[in-house]
């Protein structure tokens, strides 16, 4: 239990603050939080919960203090939750958007404060959500908290950074080449779109396949996070294993979720069949870059013949 005249001491910087650019009473404020939760880590669910007490800048620099803690191994758990809830009362503060507005609402005084103050914010956030699996899930499958974040996005690029660290996801998947009775098990790491785990898949496959190619550097760096725009392209057609032949109009469409794969026995399974139409994309469906979940794809091992074939025997798949 923090003593309140103890909170009062290390939040008083952050009461005064007003401006983006902290002045030097606000770093030394930082520095002195960052201290003493470091002394006392079991105060930091009480710090948080005064996040929404505070001036916005303020509140975004308390916010980042809380966040580099937890980047540098203290528990998100006890600051993780009272952030979320009170970024959840924010996203209400800002103009409700329909479908029919052409334009942004514009803000007045208050709000525009606050969305100066929201890339801090944001930042914390991302960075405790990247241990808050549960809660990322939780976000994730609530529809009206992910079109409200889609919805900000043309207020500031901060929200698009919550969401993607919302949307990320890691599982294991297992790729079938249906025509060559070959596999591989392998595991994606946070990776929020289709298109991106396509692109990670065949980097990391190449010729391993029939129908794969040589791997293109600069979309596997674009893939893994660095700076660059590139594009890359469909090697063959990513089938649903409920599908016995390939159906052009059905494939796994690249702009969905990898949350929402195809599950086979409880795990994800893509069918791999020659290319039928022709599909292209860009590294924008990469996302924003995280450090904090950073995107990847290994190679667990190669299929024998034998469980290919009986796993499409199982499907109903070829003869």
């Amino acid at each position: 239990m923090v003593p309140y005249e103890t909170l009062e001491i290390l939040l008083a910087p952050f009461q005064r603050c007003h401006k983006a650019e902290p002045g030097p009473d606000v770093r030394l404020g930082i520095q002195n939080l960052q201290r003493t939760l470091r002394d006392h880590p079991d105060w930091m669910g009480a710090v948080a919960a005064q996040v929404g007490n505070l001036p916005p800048h303020g509140a975004g620099w308390v916010a980042v203090s809380l966040g580099v803690l937890v980047e540098n191994g203290h528990p998100a758990d006890p600051s993780g939750p009272c952030l979320l809830e009170f970024f959840e009362h924010l996203l209400a503060r800002f103009p409700e958007i329909s479908d029919d507005d052409e334009d942004y609402p514009p803000l007045d005084e208050a709000q525009q404060i606050w969305l100066d103050a929201i890339p801090n914010l944001a930042r914390a956030l991302v960075s405790h959500l990247a241990r808050l699996p549960d809660r990322r899930e939780d976000w994730a499958t609530t529809e009206s908290r992910m079109t409200r974040l889609e919805q900000l996005e043309g207020y500031s690029y901060a929200f698009s950074w919550v969401r993607e660290a919302i949307q990320r996801h890691s599982a294991p998947l297992t790729v079938l080449h249906v025509e060559s009775r070959q596999g591989y098990r392998v595991h994606y790491h946070n990776v929020a779109n289709c298109f991106h785990l396509f692109s990670l898949l065949q980097c990391r496959l190449g010729t391993l396949l029939p129908g794969g190619q040589a791997p293109d550097e600069a979309v596997l760096a674009a893939a893994l996070g660095s700076d660059g725009q590139v594009s890359d392209h469909g090697w063959w057609h990513y089938g649903w294993p409920q599908h016995t032949t390939p159906e052009p109009l059905f494939p796994i469409w690249g702009e969905g979720l990898t949350r929402h794969l195809p599950q086979v026995n409880g795990e994800a399974l893509i069918l791999l069949w020659p290319m039928t139409i022709q599909r292209s994309w860009d590294s924008g469906f990469f996302g924003p870059h995280l450090d904090v979940l950073p995107a990847n794809l290994t190679v667990e091992r190669a299929l024998s013949v034998d469980e290919v074939v009986e796993t499409l025997r199982q499907l109903g798949v070829g003869g």
